[in-house]
């Protein structure tokens, strides 16, 4: 059994690696076609709503060993007809699990009002952008190393401190993870900012868990949202 969870985990990592890297080079001016796909219905293409964790089971295994939790950016081969980005929430730089896209509906909030400042500057910013726009969320003017001369550099990855230690502490397992798109609109017009900013939604098992506030997270009902502390680049940690 050991061994079966051993060859999970290198197969879901070769997965990252491949995905990451072709993230990494893709052409500045095809990145958001793999946010979209074709609607053959309406013969308009959709955009990414938001992406779930398929294998909650395999995350809760490790829950109590988490220190770190990464969210890299990662793309498959393009392919009009289905969305081909493809995040992953990497655990302790380990240990990988894929998000996979929906598009066809929208977020499924609860009955409580989704926290003002997630709701209206960033999914909605992201859902209303137009198409041309998507491209540029991406990057900013700074350095991926400190040694590198300042340039043009794509996020790759970014990091939930906060809501790690709080997953870890939690006395209840996990029933659903979902990573919504956002923009930061105050970051659109700063050369030096990243504006993508993506809010990692964690769903305990059961309602009134102990999931605590903790910085840059709200709890809407039996969500708790959390934005990023740092995209990397240009805040890589070294």
């Amino acid at each position: 059994m050991e061994h079966a969870i051993t060859q999970k985990k290198e197969v879901a990592l070769a997965d990252f690696e491949k995905n990451r890297k072709r993230w990494c080079k893709e052409d500045v001016l095809k990145l958001t076609q793999h946010f979209h796909c074709f609607n053959k219905t309406t013969a308009q293409y959709d955009r990414l709503v938001h992406f779930e964790m398929l294998d909650v089971v395999g995350f809760n295994e490790i829950r109590k060993k988490i220190q770190t939790i990464k969210i890299y950016l990662a793309v498959e081969k393009k392919n009009k007809n289905k969305i081909t980005c493809c995040p992953y929430l990497l655990v302790n730089d380990d240990t990988a699990f894929k998000l996979s896209p929906i598009a066809e509906e929208y977020p499924r909030f609860g009955d409580s009002p989704v926290p003002k400042i997630f709701k209206e500057m960033v999914w909605k910013n992201w859902y209303d952008a137009e198409i041309h726009l998507i491209d540029d969320l991406f990057h900013c003017w700074g350095k991926k190393d400190q040694s590198d001369p300042e340039s043009i550099v794509r996020v790759e990855y970014f990091e939930f401190d906060d809501i790690a230690q709080t997953i870890k502490d939690s006395e209840e397992d996990i029933q659903a993870i979902t990573l919504y798109p956002g923009i930061d609109m105050n970051k659109f017009g700063n050369k030096e900012m990243i504006s993508f900013t993506p809010v990692l939604g964690i769903k305990p098992r059961l309602f009134d868990s102990g999931f605590g506030r903790v910085r840059l997270t709200e709890l809407n009902n039996d969500e708790t949202y959390a934005e990023y502390s740092s995209p990397c680049p240009p805040t890589c940690s070294l």
